[in-house]
């Protein structure tokens, strides 16, 4: 009899009250929360760094030819048109517009376009032999000129100049898939691209 009674204050006492019970539950649940949370942040912390890095990438990707044919230009025209026709921009106003004209060589027969495509908001090269490629794969948003031709001390030019340096101003959107919800409460992704390129130096 003493060996039973000790057992069953001996189990009595390892228990957990219903209080202790309750307060375990709840801090089980506390921690299940936060760590659940944390995942979920982490997550939508990935999400939009992958978005931003491709967003980089794809910029680069875009302007890496363009660098090239203005860099390697013999001339270089701004103006408007698109991929059938080019105006060049007239001497006394300001040398911007949404299309620019490469000369390779000093033959005005052989030339390189980038224009913009106001049916899918994007930029296009152009060939004079009838090649088209896309410069960007995201929606422009631009309100304002792509290209515009400056001097060495950066001012819009007012007349055209054989070896001008041109500015390039890019406003996109980047979404990561079809699947991200755009609105109050979810991703709204803007870039701008900027940058100023001159052509080489020809003795």
């Amino acid at each position: 009899m003493i060996l039973k009674f000790r057992a069953k204050r001996f189990l009595a006492f390892r228990a957990f009250t219903l209080p202790e019970t309750l307060m375990m539950s709840t801090v089980v649940v506390l921690m299940m929360t936060g760590m659940i949370g944390a995942h979920l942040y982490g997550l939508q912390a990935v999400t939009r760094t992958q978005i931003k890095l491709s967003a980089a990438d794809d910029a680069r990707k875009a302007i890496s030819t363009l660098i090239q044919d203005i860099r390697s230009a013999n001339n270089l025209a701004v103006g408007s048109g698109d991929s059938q026709s080019f105006s060049i921009a007239t001497d006394g106003i300001k040398q911007v517009g949404n299309v620019l004209q490469v000369y390779p060589t000093t033959a005005t027969n052989q030339w390189v376009r980038y224009y913009y495509n106001s049916q899918n908001n994007t930029l296009c090269r152009l060939t004079h032999t009838g090649d088209t490629s896309l410069v960007t794969i995201n929606n422009i948003t631009n309100d304002f000129a792509i290209f515009q031709a400056e001097d060495s001390l950066g001012n819009v030019l007012t007349n055209r100049a054989p070896a001008p340096v041109i500015e390039v101003n890019l406003s996109f959107t980047k979404l990561q898939n079809p699947q991200v919800t755009i609105g109050p409460g979810n991703y709204f992704d803007f870039y701008q691209l900027n940058t100023r390129i001159s052509p080489r130096m020809r003795p």
